[in-house]
């Protein structure tokens, strides 16, 4: 690895979780109402303080994807059940003819990823390793 990238230490039971989700609208008004709420959902989950970070785009016209890394399952399960959360479910369940959607939720790995040019996703939690090639 470059003097850049860097691995960290995960510990043998990390408690972090990682919550993958993503929608695609499949009509034209569906494609611009995920465009525009994916980006507020995104600047919402930033304000929980049990979050660690979150990253989110579009993946594509009418498409996003979020990634999100949690203190711990109740953090998350904590945010699943606030209002906000549960107005965007009701509405996408509402209108599921417009909708393509998924969520998956993972522990955190038991070993490092790779990080280059400072921490990112779980590097914000854990100390890196030194002299790993």
């Amino acid at each position: 690895m470059t003097e850049h990238a860097y691995q960290i230490k995960v510990p043998d039971h990390p408690e972090e979780m990682v919550f993958i989700n993503g929608m695609v609208g499949k009509t034209f008004f569906a494609k611009l109402w995920v465009m525009f709420v994916g980006n507020k959902v995104l600047k919402a989950i930033r304000k929980n303080t049990d979050l660690i970070c979150a990253y989110g785009g579009a993946s594509g016209f009418g498409q996003t994807i979020l990634v999100s890394y949690w203190r711990n399952k109740a953090a998350l399960y904590e945010f699943m059940n606030t209002d906000l959360h549960k107005k965007w479910v009701s509405y996408v369940l509402k209108n599921q003819q417009q909708f393509s959607s998924f969520n998956e939720i993972y522990p955190a790995p038991l070993r490092s990823g790779r990080y280059i040019n400072g921490p990112m996703a779980l590097a914000m939690v854990y100390p890196k390793i030194t002299g790993v090639s």
